[in-house]
């Protein structure tokens, strides 16, 4: 412990040393901060997938209460979500479940 204490000082002392430990320090701190704004983009970006994917489960919910054809569904789900067939089945059957 007495050995970090020391060196320390001598980084301390050394204004080139210093300088070189402040930038390293700065640099973490940048990319500290880059991880934390990436993160929440990409949080930001996987809430807003899900809250979409949620409120297209709760409309074929109401479509299936209104006992309108699958075909019907399907077609007001690929028409309202830019969806796919496919994409619209898959939507419909997570309603079902």
């Amino acid at each position: 412990m007495e050995q970090v204490t020391r060196e320390m000082k001598r980084i301390k002392q050394d204004p080139e040393r210093r300088r070189d430990y402040m930038k390293y320090e700065l640099d973490l701190m940048d990319a500290r901060s880059d991880g934390m704004a990436i993160g929440l983009a990409e949080g930001k970006k996987q809430g807003l997938e899900q809250g979409k994917q949620e409120s297209i489960v709760a409309a074929a919910k109401m479509l299936l209460g209104l006992e309108l054809s699958r075909t019907v569904i399907v077609k007001q789900l690929m028409s309202a979500y830019d969806l796919s067939s496919a994409e619209a089945e898959r939507y419909l059957k997570r309603a079902q479940e």
